[in-house]
């Protein structure tokens, strides 16, 4: 493998939020890594969980090539013997990054197991193990509706949204542009009117829950305009960050433009053009 490849540069601020999203007392090994892939498109992209919750971050400046690794965050304790977070996360925590300017990135060394933010060098604990297919799950998610009703509304989807958002989309919505969106989300072949799930979109990060209980029946709208774009435009944005971009590079150049003409304005981030 090329020294080159093992070497790369990636958003600590986005690792230290996904690592929000993860449990150490989960006896499934990718419940307590952060997984970061290659994006044929957009860089990287940092996704985490927990089982009951799912988080991809994608970060456009990054330089990652890929193989895809898992990030482990937390390390046992020599002396309680028990598993805490490492000191790498918890310094990613610490960060607020600027995507645009590059502010808030972390070095990677993988051949000498380093990791290096703002001058400071920490232990890098990571493998390649196989990771959920979450693609293939999340595939399913077609139908978007349109329930924003108050008893369709969970708190604890809420408190967790603050770790979706970076720094830098804080300022954002101070100046008033709206680059927070929430929706529901039925899966493919569920036929019923109970079930659903809570899907954040910001301007680098998909969020979402498993399943909610609604207390009665909600009427569906028949298009999300009031939301966002268009449905379309929506769930191609969805499927694009999730991993599924296409093999044709001409297709992909043309959806990406495309995108970008149509949801720029809302979102940004990934479909900005970045000098």
């Amino acid at each position: 493998m090329s020294p080159r490849r093992n070497k790369f540069m990636i958003n600590a601020e986005m690792i230290g939020k996904a690592s929000r999203f993860v449990n150490k007392n989960d006896f499934r090994q990718i419940c307590t890594w952060i997984r970061v892939e290659k994006s044929e498109l957009f860089g990287a992209r940092i996704t985490a969980t927990d089982g009951m919750r799912f988080i991809t971050f994608i970060d456009p400046q990054s330089n990652f090539k890929g193989p895809d690794i898992n990030l482990e965050v937390f390390g046992k304790s020599k002396s309680s013997g028990h598993y805490t977070l490492n000191s790498l996360i918890k310094a990613c925590r610490k960060i607020k990054s600027n995507v645009q300017s590059k502010e808030g990135y972390i070095q990677f060394d993988l051949d000498n197991k380093e990791a290096k933010i703002n001058n400071q060098r920490f232990k890098l604990d990571f493998n390649r193990n196989d990771y959920y297919d979450y693609r293939k799950v999340l595939s399913k998610v077609k139908t978007v509706t349109n329930r924003k009703t108050l008893n369709a509304i969970n708190t604890e989807f809420f408190t967790d949204t603050r770790h979706a958002i970076l720094n830098e989309e804080k300022r954002f919505n101070m100046s008033g542009i709206n680059c927070l969106h929430f929706v529901n989300v039925i899966m493919e072949k569920d036929h019923t009117d109970d079930q659903g799930m809570f899907l954040l979109i910001t301007r680098y990060a998909i969020l979402i829950t498993l399943p909610i209980t609604r207390e009665k029946k909600q009427d569906e709208a028949s298009s999300t305009k009031a939301i966002l774009t268009s449905k379309s435009s929506l769930l191609d944005k969805v499927h694009l960050m999730m991993g599924h971009e296409p093999k044709n590079p001409l297709h992909a150049a043309v959806l990406k433009n495309r995108l970008g003409d149509e949801l720029e304005d809302n979102l940004g981030g990934i479909f900005s053009k970045f000098k």
